[in-house]
């Protein structure tokens, strides 16, 4: 995991990755390789999982930014 948490445990992880998924509209094979063996989840090959990790730190970067702001 590069930008979610590597202490969340595996129902986490997926009650996360649903949220993103059900919010977009998309299947999971929309940022993960679908394989004949299944789907290869570690894969960086699609550019909609590189362009969603950008998303996620953009996300963090302006939340502490605001959070930062004085009242």
């Amino acid at each position: 995991l590069q930008v979610l948490s590597d202490t969340l445990t595996r129902d986490e992880l997926m009650a996360e990755m649903n949220r993103y998924k059900d919010a977009l509209g998309v299947r999971c094979s929309f940022c993960h390789v679908r394989t004949s063996d299944g789907m290869d989840f570690s894969s960086d090959d699609r550019g909609h999982k590189r362009i969603a990790r950008e998303m996620i730190r953009l996300e963090r970067r302006v939340t502490a930014e605001l959070r930062a702001m004085p009242d």
